[in-house]
This record gives C-alpha cells, sequence and structure tokens, in this order.
C-alpha cells in the first residue's frame, strides 16, 4: 500500500508533457552522496532564508539544460568539477514559496568520489556538511527543501539499501 504525500510547496511537474507549463525559473539541485552521508549547505546570502541549509544547485540560466546548468551551480558554488554520467535525475516538480516565487525544480542524485575536496563559494554559503539521511531530516531546512526530500525519500534510503547490500 502507497502513502500518499502531500505537500504544501511542491506540486507535479512534468517538463517533457507537451501541456506542460515551462515557468520561466527552473532550478537544479542535487543529492551529492559520499559513502552514506549527503552534503548539505548553509545559506550565507542575508535574505529571508539567511541560515538554513540544503543541497546544493540554483538556477538556470537562459538556454541551458538541466544537466549542465547543475553542473555549472556545482562548479560555482563547491569548486566541483563531475562528469556529466555522474548525475541520475531522480524527479521534477514545480515549487511555489513566498520568497523564490514559482519554479521547475530537477532533483538530482550522484555518488561523488571519497577524494572530493568542497571550496564552498564563501558569498553564498557559510558553511558545510555530510549528514546523514536521519541528520538531514533534522536541519532547519530552505523553504520547500523538506518537501523535495519527501518527494525522493524512498529513492535515496533504497539507493543507501543498495550500496549496503553491494558492499557485503
Amino acid at each position: 500500500m502507497s502513502v500518499t504525500k502531500s505537500f504544501i510547496y511542491l506540486s507535479p511537474w512534468d517538463p517533457l508533457c507537451s501541456r506542460a507549463i515551462i515557468p520561466p525559473c527552473q532550478v537544479v539541485t542535487a543529492f551529492l552522496q559520499k559513502k552514506n552521508k549527503f552534503l548539505v549547505l548553509q545559506r550565507a546570502r542575508k535574505d529571508q532564508q539567511h541560515l538554513l541549509w540544503g543541497i546544493p544547485g540554483g538556477k538556470l540560466e537562459q538556454g541551458e539544460t538541466p544537466l549542465l546548468g547543475l553542473i555549472r551551480e556545482l562548479n560555482e558554488e563547491l569548486g566541483a568539477q563531475l562528469p556529466q554520467n555522474t548525475f541520475r535525475l531522480l524527479k521534477t516538480t514545480m515549487s511555489r514559496t513566498s520568497c523564490d516565487g514559482q519554479y521547475g525544480l530537477y532533483l538530482y542524485h550522484a555518488f561523488v568520489p571519497e577524494n572530493l575536496i568542497v571550496n564552498i563559494n564563501l558569498e553564498e554559503h557559510y558553511s558545510y556538511r555530510w549528514v546523514s539521511l536521519e541528520e538531514f531530516e533534522t536541519l532547519n531546512l530552505l523553504t520547500a527543501q523538506g518537501e523535495a526530500y519527501r518527494l525522493v525519500e524512498d529513492e535515496l534510503k533504497n539507493i543507501l539499501r543498495t550500496k549496503t547490500i553491494k558492499k557485503s
């Protein structure tokens, strides 16, 4: 029996559907996984979401594909160069928040090398941490970030289980 999750900030969106409304703003984010931990960043910009935590990502530029936009954002935010084949699209959704308005959201996952060096852009983030999913759930998250996690939570937990089984 599947449990229907209700959301305040997220709604269904399939950008490939011929009738889909493509919002002018589109955002890409990624759950970057190293072993059994995920990268979170603490927001530095002095706005409504100052000091809150979230996964890396950002807005697409005009004409940019989601995957190339994600790679660019990760390079800008973390100084990380990750190949395209590292990423797997988990879900797309529409988000609407009072601080960001409406935007299409692409949620990705990627395994990153254990030797990945993170050099955060201090204009955008104060700090970063590698956290378990249990720790992620307790963080003071960016608006809609908790819902985005809940949208892909089962997939992320399955990825963790699968990786643990393969190691055994």
